[in-house]
C-alpha cells in the first residue's frame, strides 16, 4: 500500500468561542428604511474551509471585540497605563488587551457596582448594592455605564488586577441564522439592529451590534462559530406558524428557503411585526415571492406605529383566533422569535387565551396544552 494511503488527512479544526474561524464577509446591507429607529442589517459570511456547518434554526456566534475608543476612554478615566498586566485565565496579558478583548467594559453589572461601591466608599453606591435595592439597582445601571460610574465616583491610585475583579467576562453574541444550507452550505446569514444610542450626552453603542457590524464590509472578516439550538428545529413536513417581530424574522427566513429547497409538503403562515411597513417592513420582497411561488401560504403583519392604537404580533394572533386554532388542531407546529421582555411573554398569553376560549377549557388546561406541544417539538421559542 502506498505511504500516502497509510496518512490520515488532517482532522477538520474544531472552531469554538475561545478559537473563532475568522469568516470572510460577503455581504453587509442595509434593510430599512431612513425612518427607522434603528437600521438593521443583513450580513453574510463565508464559511468555506472552516469545516462548519448548521442548520435551519441555529445560531451564529460572534465573538465580540470592544471599540478601540471605548478601551481608551475606560483606560484614561481609570487612569491606569494600558501596558499594566493582569492575569487572564491561566496567563497575562496588557490591561488594554484584556479590555478590547476579554471584558465587558460598557454597561456595568451589579458585580462591578459591588465592587466600585467598595473600592470608593461611597454610601451611595452601596446603598445601590443591598439586595433589597433591586429596582433602583436596575433603574441605576441603565443610566450609568462603567465609564460613567468611574467618572462620576473617581478612586485614585488603583491597579488594573483590583479592576478586573469586577468584570463580566466578554460572552459571544448569539445571531439567529438567516439562511438555509440547503440553498448554500458555505454561507451564513444574520439579521441585526443596530445598537447606537446617546447617554449621558455620549454616543453609546452595542459592542457587535453598534461597533463591529457596520464595520463588517466585504474584504473584512468576523470571528464566529455555530451554536446549534436543537430546541429551535424546522420541521420538514407538516404545517408551521412562525411569529417573529424585527430581527426576530431571521431564522423564518432560513425556514422558508429551506421548506423551498426541500419541497416540503405542508403549510406556512408567518406573523411579522414591526414598526412601519415603510421603513422596517424587512425582506418584504422575499416574503412576497414566498407567498407567489406557495412556500408560503399566509402572511399577516402588524405595524404598531401605522394606525391609531398600536398593533403587535399577538394582537394578530387574537383577531385570527379560530384559524390558528385550527391550524394547532390539525398539527402545526408554533415557532417564536423575539424579546424574551416583550414579545415573547405577550405572545404565548394571546396563546393561551386562543386555546383557552378556542378550545372551550380552563386556563389551567390551555397551559397543559401548550406544555404538552413544547415537549412534542411544536412549541418552539428562540428568545433573547
Amino acid at each position: 500500500m502506498p505511504l500516502a494511503e497509510l496518512i490520515m488527512p488532517d482532522a477538520p479544526p474544531h472552531y469554538g468561542a475561545s478559537r473563532p474561524f475568522e469568516a470572510p464577509v460577503v455581504a453587509n446591507v442595509v434593510l430599512t428604511g431612513p425612518g427607522a429607529r434603528n437600521e438593521k442589517r443583513h450580513i453574510e459570511v463565508d464559511l468555506r474551509g472552516s469545516g462548519l456547518s448548521y442548520s435551519a434554526g441555529d445560531a451564529l456566534a460572534i465573538v465580540p471585540r470592544n471599540d478601540p475608543r471605548l478601551v481608551e476612554t475606560v483606560l484614561t478615566v481609570l487612569g491606569i497605563d494600558g501596558h499594566a498586566e493582569v492575569r487572564v485565565g491561566g496567563g497575562r496579558m496588557r490591561f488594554a488587551q484584556a479590555l478590547a478583548t476579554q471584558f465587558e467594559i460598557a454597561v456595568a453589572t451589579p458585580r462591578f457596582l459591588n465592587l466600585w461601591a467598595k473600592l470608593s466608599g461611597s454610601t451611595e453606591l452601596r446603598a445601590l448594592a443591598a439586595p433589597e435595592k433591586t429596582e433602583a439597582r436596575r433603574g441605576f445601571l441603565r443610566a450609568y455605564h462603567i465609564q460613567d460610574i468611574v467618572r462620576g465616583w473617581p478612586v485614585e491610585g488603583l491597579a488594573a488586577e483590583a479592576v478586573v475583579a469586577g468584570l463580566r467576562p466578554l460572552q459571544p453574541r448569539l445571531c439567529s441564522i438567516a439562511s438555509s444550507p440547503a440553498v448554500d452550505p458555505a454561507r451564513a446569514a444574520i439579521t441585526l439592529a443596530t445598537l447606537d444610542y446617546s447617554l449621558r450626552g455620549e454616543q453609546r453603542l452595542g459592542v457587535v451590534t453598534g461597533y463591529m457590524a457596520p464595520q463588517a464590509r466585504p474584504g473584512t472578516t468576523l470571528p464566529v462559530f455555530v451554536q446549534p439550538e436543537p430546541r429551535f428545529r424546522l420541521r420538514l413536513q407538516g404545517d408551521i406558524v412562525m411569529i417573529g417581530a424585527g430581527t426576530g424574522v431571521a431564522p423564518f427566513r432560513a425556514f422558508v428557503a429551506e421548506r423551498r429547497a426541500r419541497t416540503s409538503a405542508g403549510r406556512a403562515w408567518l406573523v411579522f411585526g414591526a414598526r412601519s411597513r415603510r421603513d422596517d417592513f424587512i425582506y418584504a420582497d422575499q416574503w412576497d415571492a414566498a407567498i407567489e411561488d406557495g412556500t408560503l401560504t399566509r402572511l399577516d403583519l402588524a405595524f404598531s406605529q401605522d394606525i391609531a392604537g398600536k398593533v403587535y404580533v399577538q394582537h394578530r394572533l387574537l383577531e385570527h383566533a379560530a384559524e390558528l386554532y385550527a391550524w394547532i388542531e390539525n398539527g402545526a407546529s408554533i415557532y417564536v422569535c423575539g424579546d424574551a421582555a416583550g414579545m415573547a411573554p405577550a405572545v404565548h398569553a394571546a396563546l393561551l387565551e386562543i386555546i383557552a376560549h378556542e378550545g372551550r377549557t380552563s386556563p389551567e388546561e390551555a397551559a397543559a396544552c401548550l406544555r404538552h406541544l413544547a415537549r412534542d417539538g411544536r412549541y418552539c421559542r428562540s428568545i433573547y
